[in-house]
């Protein structure tokens, strides 16, 4: 048995105008110490719009390293052995798949489209022990 988190709307809380930008990251630290003691692993599920940073005016690849930098930072100190870094999650270099329209998988992203004509998401999936 595993505690899991799925996040959907942790991207859009981090943003700086946001008053719960510094609260999430204490909420998942948090939840994955707890999962991480009475369980030994802790399952994160995380998705990011890719293609609604445009309407922002924001760049794919460049929000979505952002995106993982936060998660990087979220999981500081939670971790017994190690900790993540955004090219870990990442690779370096792959902002410019995202920005031209890769579908597949990329580091600890899998990044799909929603529908047909749908948004492109990239859902990070770890499983931390």
């Amino acid at each position: 048995m595993s505690a899991i988190s799925n996040g959907p709307h942790f991207g859009a809380l981090y943003a700086e105008e946001q008053p719960l930008a510094i609260a999430r990251p204490l909420l998942i630290r948090a939840l994955v110490g707890h999962g991480l003691e009475k369980f030994g692993e802790f399952a994160l599920f995380w998705n990011q719009d890719l293609d609604s940073v445009v309407r922002r005016r924001n760049n794919r690849g460049a929000a979505l390293r952002r995106h993982v930098e936060m998660v990087c930072k979220s999981l500081q100190g939670c971790l017994p052995r190690r900790e993540l870094t955004s090219e870990m999650l990442l690779p370096e270099g792959s902002e410019e798949r995202i920005d031209t329209g890769f579908i597949s998988v990329l580091g600890a992203f899998e990044v799909y489209r929603g529908k047909a004509r749908g948004h492109r998401m990239a859902n990070l999936r770890l499983i931390l022990r």
